[in-house]
């Protein structure tokens, strides 16, 4: 493909997940896709989410010591999630690497694991997601198109906005009592005029495991201070063995 051709293409791809999740083709036939979701995100900051995520997955197409097809890359008003798979530190690291110095990237939070995912494993990750998000859709105590959600080894990693700490536990609650949920990972962030007024360190993830109790309420400083709208930019492909190359 020509560079007019791959300009037209990613150009195209962006406009494309500002209305949803479309699929996308890596390497050899991996599939992929990117998906946006959020109430009340201006369509510039959407497009800028998209586009510092395109152009992360990019570069790990062009690393040598990256398999794409492995990481999941999250972006929520420049800052990115990185989840999955990697077959050593040094690939880890890489990701993480390229994550910050990919421009429009304001932090870089990493799940990735040193670890293997089988296909049976991949299955049920797919699934988890699904039922999750099916659940958030039909809570009417969550706003399911502001929690985006993600899997890995029964892992569910939660990103996005609540619009009260009421809310955000209700996702958490939810996410656990769906079947094969290992443990939930919360970096859902609050609105603004929900958060502390406070001066807060940077947001850190809340682990819940999957214990059938209500979550209790988290303490404040998990509180973080958040843009006043969230949308969440994902790239999702399957996770290969360690060993294998990708395409």
């Amino acid at each position: 493909m020509n560079r007019p051709s791959k300009i037209y293409f990613i150009s195209l791809t962006a406009l494309s997940c500002l209305s949803g999740c479309i699929p996308m083709v890596v390497g050899g036939g991996v599939a992929a896709t990117t998906s946006v979701v959020g109430e009340g995100r201006d369509l510039t900051s959407q497009m800028e989410d998209s586009w510092v995520a395109m152009k992360i997955r990019s570069r790990y197409v062009q690393s040598e010591r990256v398999r794409v097809g492995n990481i999941g890359v999250s972006v929520y008003e420049g800052r990115v999630l990185l989840t999955g798979a990697a077959i050593n530190q040094e690939e880890v690291n890489e990701a993480i690497r390229i994550a910050r110095e990919t421009r429009g990237v304001t932090e870089v939070r990493s799940e990735i694991r040193v670890q293997y995912v089988s296909p049976s494993e991949l299955a049920t990750d797919t699934l988890i997601t699904s039922k999750v998000k099916s659940q958030f859709l039909v809570d009417q105590e969550v706003h399911g198109l502001n929690i985006h959600v993600k899997t890995t080894k029964g892992v569910v990693y939660l990103t996005g906005e609540a619009k009260t700490p009421q809310e955000r536990d209700r996702a958490i609650h939810v996410a656990r009592q769906v079947a094969d949920v290992r443990e939930v990972v919360s970096y859902i962030e609050m609105e603004p005029h929900a958060a502390s007024t406070t001066t807060a360190p940077p947001p850190a993830p809340v682990t819940h495991g999957n214990s059938k109790a209500a979550p209790a309420p988290a303490a404040p400083s998990m509180t973080p201070t958040a843009p006043s709208s969230g949308t969440i930019h994902e790239s999702i492909s399957p996770v290969a063995a360690p060993g294998s190359s990708m395409p």
